[in-house]
């Protein structure tokens, strides 16, 4: 019998399918490797009602300040919360119906009238509630917060109904509209050890509500609604920079050194064979009218018709959207792609250089689809230059359950970023199988290699060496992270498990906690890390 050749097809697809074999296995022993942040307590804050964290900042002394919803109309009694405006309980619906391809669902109010804001001051280590502040009953609810240099609370967030009585708490009042649309909000300023305000601002007719704060260095605050506004710091003066806006594109970052800010996204175009997904950003200078910089906005047609040498084939769908600043002043985007052939892996302003890699090293070799994958880049935005770009994904185990996709791939998403004290980088967003976690993390994955997802937080050092932190947040939804001092919180809403019909369930982490239980069908949840070495 004659021997069988192999051809280059045959050894190539070998060659990968042992490449593919056992990845999610060695990345979770690398995942092991090097110093690792260090849990130092999870808690709930709820009552019977539903409660949920959107957001938190940290004080110098330790403490943190969580700012987040109740629907009411039970709320935690001690240690007893100021009260800010004067409204009451409507009774409306906590949760709404929506459709969806399998049906329907049912999915929180955001817009209730009884979805209200409150704030939790925690000692360090969350070891003891110091305050609570809230606001009645319908007057307005909280998405967003910020902390200015002088240790001074913004938040911003919803209006409602009884809004208008915060006018006799004492504060400075101001309004001002903000577009066409139908929905009124408002930014304030407040101490956050008294909870006595100092100015509050509303602004009418937005089309959404805030779900980001930035301050620059001359105190001024932005946010998005309807556009981008920016607002003194005596909070008496509303300008509009921008009302440029879309689901796929929106403002990421405000530059806190002049106020200019960048804008990015992506848009439908087409190469001329498929369609694309074609990923931009931009630069503007302070008054949004100039534009100064472009990243990425390479011609469609030039990925497929060679004008573009450098892209001949990176045509994934793609879009920039997270942005946070590192410490030394360097852009660390987040940008989703649906493979790993995306334009982004060249320079943002020079498509014939390939940006370098990371050490952590995860490639996307082996896809069995388009999937959702996440590439973290950081730039000079002085010299233009991306320093390195790091792919982050999950990988199906050696004992999944489909054995043709074991080795591949698995998406994931991002819902929230923070730079942390030391430059390391913590991000929250929702993972499907395979998620690399590190030693401790709070799940285990599936002993019979059956699906398993959910939100999760993750944490790399600053170069991408070593990942520092990442475990699925079993029973948490919409994961927001924040730095604090000495490292980092995470904090959500939770169902207190994965209440997995197919397994016993498991529950959200709680570690020397003020409230070991949840009380409701959501409690609030916040998560205390610290970093290595501090």
């Amino acid at each position: 019998m004659r021997p069988r050749v192999l051809t280059p097809t045959i050894v190539v697809l070998l060659a990968a399918g042992v490449a593919l074999a056992g990845r999610y296995e060695a990345f979770t022993r690398k995942a092991a490797q090097g110093p690792k942040m260090s849990v130092v307590a999870a808690t709930y804050f709820g009552d019977e009602a539903v409660e949920e964290f959107v957001g938190a900042v940290g004080l110098p002394d330790g403490s943190v300040l969580a700012v987040g919803n109740s629907w009411g109309p039970q709320f935690p009694a001690a240690p007893q919360p100021r009260i800010l405006g004067t409204g009451r309980h409507a009774g409306a619906p906590v949760f709404n119906t929506v459709k969806t391809r399998s049906g329907q669902r049912e999915q929180l109010d955001d817009a209730s009238p009884d979805r209200t804001g409150f704030i939790v001051h925690y000692a360090p280590n969350l070891s003891a509630i110091k305050s609570v502040t809230r606001f009645d009953w319908g007057v307005a609810s909280i998405t967003a917060v910020a902390l200015t240099k002088d240790n001074q609370l913004i938040i911003a967030g919803r209006c409602g109904p009884a809004f208008p009585t915060l006018a006799r708490v004492g504060a400075a009042t101001a309004s001002a509209v903000g577009g066409s649309g139908s929905v009124s909000v408002y930014v304030a300023k407040m101490d956050p050890l008294s909870g006595k305000l100092a100015w509050v601002m509303s602004v009418d007719r937005v089309g959404e509500d805030p779900d980001k704060i930035w301050i620059d260095n001359a105190g001024n605050m932005y946010f998005t609604s309807s556009g981008l506004n920016k607002i003194n710091p005596a909070g008496n003066r509303l300008e509009k920079l921008t009302t440029l806006g879309s689901s796929t594109a929106s403002v990421r970052t405000v530059d806190p050194r002049d106020g200019s800010f960048y804008f990015g996204g992506d848009r439908n175009t087409n190469t001329g064979r498929e369609p694309w997904r074609q990923p931009y950003y931009y630069r503007f200078d302070p008054t949004g009218k100039e534009k100064l910089l472009t990243f990425w906005e390479w011609k469609s047609r030039g990925l497929r018709d060679g004008s573009l040498p450098g892209i001949q084939g990176d045509v994934s769908d793609s879009s920039p959207r997270l942005t946070e600043w590192t410490n030394d002043g360097d852009l660390l985007i987040f940008v989703w792609s649906d493979g790993g052939n995306t334009v982004v892996r060249k320079q943002p302003t020079d498509y014939t250089k390939p940006v370098p890699g990371v050490p952590f090293g995860m490639d996307n070799s082996g896809m069995k689809n388009a999937n959702s994958l996440t590439h973290i880049i950081r730039i000079n935005p002085e010299t233009k230059q991306a320093k390195w770009i790091g792919l982050w994904m999950g990988y199906l185990p050696d004992n999944f359950q489909e054995q043709r996709l074991r080795g591949a791939p698995n998406g994931m998403n991002f819902r929230s970023l923070a730079v942390l004290e030391d430059n390391s980088f913590i991000f929250s967003g929702g993972a499907g199988t395979g998620l690399i976690q590190t030693p401790g993390a709070f799940v285990v994955p599936p002993a019979d290699g059956s699906k398993y997802g959910g939100a999760y937080v993750a944490c790399f050092d600053e170069n991408m060496t070593n990942l520092l932190f990442s475990s699925y947040m079993p029973g948490c939804e919409d994961v927001k992270v924040a730095r604090v001092r000495n490292g980092a919180v995470a904090v959500s809403r939770s169902r207190g498990s994965d209440a997995l019909a197919d397994r016993p369930a498991t529950p959200t982490p709680t570690v020397n906690a003020l409230q070991d239980k949840p009380m409701g069908r959501y409690d609030a949840h916040i998560l205390l890390l610290r970093s290595p070495g501090r």
